[in-house]
C-alpha cells in the first residue's frame, strides 16, 4: 500500500464522483495498462477496487469514478461523503485482469452504467495507439451518464454511441 494525497473529489454525473490520487511528493506513480484497477483503502478501514479511468500514459495520477451505492456496504458513501481534497489514502498498486488483448486491431465496447469506467481508460489507449474501436454506452439518463461531455466531443463522437436504457427488473433474460 502506498500513501496517496487526494487531489479531486468531485461529481461527474448524478450519484458518480471522480477522485484523483497523487503522491504527496509529486513522484511518479508505478505504471499501469487500461483495464486496471487499485484497492483503496476508504475511512471506514474497508478496502475496495475500482477501475482506473485515466489515461495510462499519464504516471502523475490515477483516477477512479465511484458511485455511491446506498444499499451497498458503505464503501462508496464513506468515500464520497467523508473524503475531501488533500487527504490521504492507502492505495494499493495497480492490477489488470481485464486487460487489452495486444494482438487485436479492432475493438467492440458495450458498457452499462457504471461500468464504462475501465473501458475509459481502453479508449484512450487505442486513441494513442490508432487502433480501431467502438463503444456502445447505455445509460439511464444523461444526467447519470459518467463522462458524457468527454465521450461526447468531436475526436470520439464517431466511435462512440450513447444510448438511454431503462431496465425493466420484472423482465429476464
Amino acid at each position: 500500500m502506498m500513501p496517496l494525497r487526494v487531489t479531486r473529489n468531485e461529481p461527474i454525473a448524478d450519484g458518480i464522483n471522480l477522485f484523483e490520487f497523487r503522491d504527496g511528493n509529486g513522484a511518479a506513480l508505478p505504471q499501469f495498462s487500461a483495464g486496471a484497477h487499485i484497492a483503496i483503502q476508504v475511512p471506514n478501514g474497508m478496502l475496495r477496487k475500482y477501475s482506473l479511468c485515466n489515461d495510462p500514459a499519464e504516471r502523475d495520477c490515477y483516477c477512479v469514478a465511484v458511485k455511491r451505492e446506498t444499499n451497498g456496504r458503505g464503501g462508496s458513501i464513506h468515500l464520497i461523503d467523508n473524503v475531501k481534497v488533500g487527504d490521504t489514502l492507502q492505495v494499493a498498486p495497480p492490477v489488470n485482469d481485464f486487460g487489452l488483448p495486444q494482438r487485436a486491431q479492432h475493438f467492440l465496447f458495450i458498457a452499462g452504467g457504471i461500468g464504462v469506467t475501465p473501458m475509459m481508460a481502453m479508449v484512450r489507449e487505442l486513441q494513442a495507439q490508432r487502433k480501431h474501436f467502438r463503444l456502445f454506452y447505455l445509460s439511464r439518463s444523461p444526467e447519470t451518464t459518467a463522462f458524457l461531455d468527454e465521450l461526447r466531443a468531436p475526436d470520439l463522437r464517431d466511435r462512440v454511441g450513447i444510448e438511454k436504457h431503462q431496465c425493466d427488473p420484472s423482465r429476464s433474460l
